[in-house]
């Protein structure tokens, strides 16, 4: 875990958001059938407007967003 939080401080790929309620009343309303944490990383990126990178297949049918991989 050290290493992955200083790859992403020394990184300028990475976007690191705070997840608040508003994210979360989003995903509360949102019927795409996906876990928790999909659902968090995606309904992020569409807030946010920024691409996905992910081979799994769920998030690449529900985001509304481009999925990259």
């Amino acid at each position: 875990m050290k290493r992955i939080i200083e790859d992403i401080e020394i990184s300028s790929n990475y976007t690191m958001k705070a997840m608040d309620h508003s994210i979360l009343s989003e995903i509360a309303k949102d019927d795409r059938d996906s876990s928790i944490h999909d659902n968090i990383i995606v309904h992020t990126a569409e807030r946010e407007a920024h691409k996905i990178i992910s081979r799994d297949s769920k998030i690449q049918e529900k985001a509304k967003v481009e999925v990259i991989w």
